[in-house]
């Protein structure tokens, strides 16, 4: 009886030793709708907080998922949340005055950030969203996380007219509004080797971004050729030895 309680006990502390469950892919085929809701009843959703978006009647409701709770240090943000899930998988938009809801997209997307009520813009980025989005596996390792390119995106107040800013192959890095316009500068992260990741080693890109009849148009500020003559003119006058007399 005795060896029964024992091994009874190594069971228990084993089952409480076992990692939490991760999110994984699931093989969809010969799943009823009832082994989809007993799948999804694992998963606390998670409607944050509301946000109210200001001279409009949109509400913006960032979904994710009780496995946020496990956050810890990114070299993105102090507040990043576990690598294996987005900070944010959705968006909900709320119209109170219509009662009407859609979401930001359909796609499988990682949503880091977003900003809100813009200042000291133009009228056109003053009524914008800008977010930070994940749309792709880029270096191929199987996950959708903050290893992979980001890139910037930019939609009306109902999540609706929504467009990629930074280039489909560059990590985006940061902006900044041009004030009192609705003009953007973008920098960016350019992999200049074949390896899959982004380094140290890789180039920072500028461009200016701005919106022509309702379409936004992103400009390499200093092309190549520019980016070329500054680093001669920097050889030339701080690295080139000089002939003595």
């Amino acid at each position: 009886m005795n060896k029964l309680i024992a091994l009874a006990v190594v069971l228990t502390l084993c089952a409480c030793q076992q990692p939490e469950p991760r999110v994984v892919e699931i093989d969809d085929e010969n799943l009823t709708p009832e082994k989809i809701d007993s799948i999804l009843m694992e998963y606390n959703f998670t409607y944050e907080s509301p946000i109210f978006l200001k001279d409009s009647k949109m509400v913006l409701i960032p979904i994710s998922t009780d496995l946020l709770e496990k956050r810890k240090y990114s070299v993105r943000d102090s507040y990043s949340y576990d690598i294996e899930e987005p900070r944010y998988w959705n968006i909900l938009f709320y119209n109170a005055e219509t009662g009407g809801t859609r979401l930001l997209t359909d796609q499988k997307w990682s949503i880091s950030n977003f900003d809100t009520n813009l200042e000291e813009t133009g009228p056109i980025l003053a009524r914008s969203i800008i977010y930070q989005i994940t749309t792709r596996d880029y270096n191929r390792d199987g996950k959708l996380n903050e290893l992979d390119a980001e890139h910037l995106f930019i939609s009306d107040l109902d999540g609706t007219n929504l467009q990629q800013l930074s280039p489909p192959k560059e990590d985006f890095s940061s902006y900044e509004v041009i004030p009192k316009t609705d003009q953007l500068i973008i920098k960016t992260i350019r992999n200049t080797d074949d390896k899959p990741e982004f380094s140290s080693d890789d180039e920072f890109i500028w461009y200016k971004a701005e919106s022509k009849n309702g379409v936004w148009q992103t400009v390499e500020i200093i092309d190549s050729s520019q980016r070329k003559s500054i680093a001669n003119l920097y050889f030339e006058k701080w690295l080139k030895k000089k002939r003595k007399d």
